[in-house]
């Protein structure tokens, strides 16, 4: 495991407030702890805790490391989730995700190819989310994984706010070939009349009447919109930001009232595999970037 051993003996010091503590913490000795510190405390020439007679404390500068080292041990663990070596050994059948149209198309292709990446042992079988199942027997059906979208203001129990992981944004788009150039466009009302409109499905019910009445085609697929933006320049189009590439000219045009939060569960036997924490950690960064 990928680690630093000082900084280790160092977090279990503070968390324990005691270097015998610590030591049975860890299941070392109380000198191999007292050695530790020092030779972290030689190599920074900083003194890290004031001793006193049963109990140590941080100093002012202690505290001040700390901040650090909490950093560094979280990309440890980071690091950890998505390089362990043990990772293919502990998961032996393909990995079953249910999704919907969104996750399907804008987010599982990088998520899957990153876990391949480093594991090329796993094996995934994805399937689209069914509207009309209930969430918890989707899951129960034999999904291992479960990931949806909703709009950003529905109404949210505590089990829905328990399993958000983030937001998705929308934005308004033109083609960026050659030839195909579209004035800026601040807002939806300055569309101009003559470009047709392009909308993702789940858009259309969040828009006002005046934006939707401008509606030319929308699509459930992604890709369709896409395709139809791309082949065809007069086009604007609104989908979600994940789905841009270099093909298409984002319009600065803020969206909030179509933002969709992000959803993931898993089931009863997958929640607390290693895979899945890799799955998430990879989402995390995945979504931080955008």
């Amino acid at each position: 495991m990928l680690e630093d051993s000082k900084l280790k003996v160092f977090a279990a010091v503070v968390e324990t407030g005691s270097f015998t503590k610590a030591a049975s913490q860890l299941g070392i000795t109380q000198p191999a702890v007292s050695q530790n510190i020092a030779d972290l405390e030689k190599s920074l020439g900083v003194v890290l805790f004031d001793r006193t007679k049963g109990a140590v404390s941080l100093t002012q500068q202690g505290q001040l490391f700390k901040l650090y080292a909490d950093k560094i041990m979280h990309w440890y663990s980071a690091a950890n989730s998505i390089f362990g070596t043990s990772l293919n050994a502990s998961f032996t059948r393909p990995i079953s995700i249910a999704a919907d149209n969104l996750c399907n198309e804008c987010l599982l292709p990088n998520l899957i190819s990153s876990m391949l990446a480093t594991s090329k042992g796993l094996k995934f079988i994805i399937k689209d989310y069914n509207k009309n199942q209930n969430i918890d027997d989707e899951i129960h059906d034999g999904a291992d994984i479960f990931m949806y979208t909703n709009p950003r203001y529905e109404s949210m129990d505590l089990a829905s706010s328990a399993s958000l992981v983030g937001v998705v944004q929308a934005t308004v788009v033109s083609s960026s070939q050659k030839g195909a150039f579209i004035d800026e466009i601040i807002s939806l009302d300055e569309i101009p009349v003559g470009c047709p409109l392009a909308v993702w499905t789940p858009y259309v019910r969040l828009l006002s009447q005046d934006v939707i009445a401008r509606i030319s085609v929308s699509s459930d697929s992604i890709d369709h919109i896409k395709t139809l933006i791309s082949n065809n320049h007069g086009y604007v189009g609104i989908i979600p930001y994940n789905a841009v590439d270099n093909k298409f000219k984002i319009h600065p045009i803020p969206l909030p009232h179509l933002q969709l939060d992000l959803h993931i569960k898993a089931s009863e036997y997958f929640i607390n595999s290693e895979i899945y924490s890799r799955f998430k950690v990879l989402l995390d960064q995945f979504l931080a970037s955008e």
